[in-house]
């Protein structure tokens, strides 16, 4: 094998994981939960998180709200559960102002989600609030089961 070949070699593979270590230098994401139930008003109840599962490129620490530290678009996931049949809204705050609701929820209180994806810019304060037509109590369930309760998960896409 020649000099030159060897050289274009290296070149090639230096270039591909150059444009990996950009790829995952992007990667931001988290995942909250709560420990212990929290009561939802009828009003609307700001979710206070109390523990970060996975946290990578968030700087987060317990409370009601995440800091974007990004400009980009985010995917956000957030599951819950209640005590009891309740119709739920959902809703985005963003920096203080409710910017957008997911769907009605109704059941018997197991496998609650809702969904998003939105533009954030850096610096953004995200929270996260429940609304219930009768005030019901979100139960906490293990993660990866049926009913799992409550999460959050944001993931920057892009």
């Amino acid at each position: 094998m020649s000099d030159s070949s060897l050289y274009s070699d290296y070149i090639m593979t230096r270039q591909r994981v150059d444009m990996l270590e950009r790829v995952e230098k992007n990667v931001t994401y988290l995942t909250l939960r709560r420990t212990t139930t929290q009561t939802i008003a009828t009003t609307g109840t700001i979710i206070s998180w109390e523990d970060a599962v996975r946290n990578v490129g968030f700087t987060w620490s317990a409370g009601t709200s995440i800091t974007i530290p990004q400009t980009g678009f985010y995917a956000l996931d957030v599951a819950f559960t209640f005590i009891g049949a309740s119709v739920t809204v959902a809703s985005i705050v963003v920096n203080g102002v409710i910017v957008g609701t997911m769907n009605n929820y109704y059941g018997t209180g197991t496998l609650n989600r809702a969904g998003a994806m939105r533009h954030f810019t850096t610096g953004d304060t995200v929270e996260v609030q429940l609304a219930n037509v009768t005030a019901r109590v979100m139960t906490v369930n293990a993660y990866g089961v049926a009913g799992e309760s409550p999460f959050l998960h944001i993931v920057r896409v892009a």
